[in-house]
């Protein structure tokens, strides 16, 4: 395990700082533009899928990683393979690292589209798809900022108290 430099670890801070507040923006503007019971019910449903497929997108990409290139495969290896094949051999070693460490890549991948959603012209009471979406991404950025912190509780010996629950 290789100590994360403090740049590096300053920048996590800003990209999960400023996600998290586009992601408290969108939810407060999806709440507010929600018209109708029938929007609230159907946003429901959209968080809940959206919260899925970041189920789905991080196992895939977790499946991936495990399957293909190696450690020495220029730039992606040492950057992002390394880290899952050391999960595998060192299962332990990764319960050890701070969430700036380990758990911010979905930050910065979601940053984008968060932003975009808050800066979107549509987002009216009248726009049900850009609703839908909105409320799509909601659930996939909340699925996705939690993934690896949940699969870290799931491999520590004493998670948090909550989390055994869970």
């Amino acid at each position: 395990m290789v100590k994360q430099g403090t740049i590096l670890t300053l920048v996590k801070y800003f990209i999960v700082f400023v996600s998290l507040c586009f992601l408290t923006t969108l939810l407060v503007q999806t709440i507010r533009n929600q018209l109708t019971e029938e929007f609230f019910v159907f946003g429901i449903i959209f968080f809940v899928l959206g919260y899925a497929l970041a189920d789905l997108i991080t196992g895939t990409v977790h499946w991936f990683c495990d399957s293909f290139f190696s450690e020495n495969t220029p730039l992606i290896g040492p950057l992002i393979i390394a880290s899952f094949r050391e999960h595998h051999t060192h299962p332990q070693l990764f319960t050890q690292d701070k969430f700036i460490e380990q758990d911010t890549t979905s930050f910065f991948v979601l940053l984008v589209p968060l932003v975009l959603a808050v800066g979107s012209k549509s987002s009216n009471i009248y726009d049900l798809s850009n609703y839908l979406w909105h409320c799509t991404l909601i659930g996939l950025s909340i699925g996705a900022f939690g993934t690896n912190l949940f699969h870290k509780w799931a491999h520590q010996k004493n998670p948090p108290r909550f989390a055994k629950k869970l």
